[in-house]
């Protein structure tokens, strides 16, 4: 029988929250007020719409370190809209890995809870995209797998805007 902190070391003690948020420029105030009372480990939001003139402080408490990747003409074809963002609570030790291919809206996460790494991927593909958009993102994922170990954990979440893949 596992002891207690094995139990609680593993992928099913944390909890994840993912949306498509369509936009928080105009939800700012409320997602920051309503992000005290978070009880997400991790959370994973897309089509953000943030730009550089928007403050981390301004979208969630500081109970969050916050790694986003803007909309912005280096990682899509539109120049507004897009974005992604993945928080983790500051009681978790976490980095941001650079990934090599950037033109693509998409931000990649090492989280280290006890004992074990999880590798965390947001990704907006904004709809149409070519499938070079696609290419790199699998080449991203591609890159950090070959660094990472057989024992790390991937979790991949995102708006790939294909309706007919099921």
């Amino acid at each position: 029988e596992p002891k207690p902190e094995q139990q609680n070391s593993g992928l099913n003690s944390l909890s994840f929250y993912y949306q498509n948020v369509r936009g928080l420029k105009t939800k700012l105030r409320s997602l920051h007020s309503s992000s005290y009372s978070f009880h997400y480990d991790v959370l994973f939001l897309t089509e953000t719409w943030l730009d550089s003139n928007v403050l981390s402080s301004d979208v969630l408490c500081n109970e969050y370190h916050l790694y986003r990747n803007d909309c912005s003409l280096l990682s899509s074809n539109k120049q507004r809209g897009g974005g992604v963002l993945i928080a983790t609570k500051c009681s978790y030790v976490s980095c941001e890995i650079s990934l090599p291919f950037t033109n693509v809206e998409m931000v990649c996460v090492k989280l280290i809870p006890k004992g074990f790494n999880i590798f965390l991927y947001c990704v907006y593909i904004p709809p149409n995209s070519s499938v070079m958009s696609f290419e790199n993102c699998v080449k991203n994922i591609e890159f950090v797998i070959n660094q990472s170990s057989n024992c790390d954990q991937h979790i991949l979440c995102g708006d790939f805007n294909l309706p007919s893949v099921q």
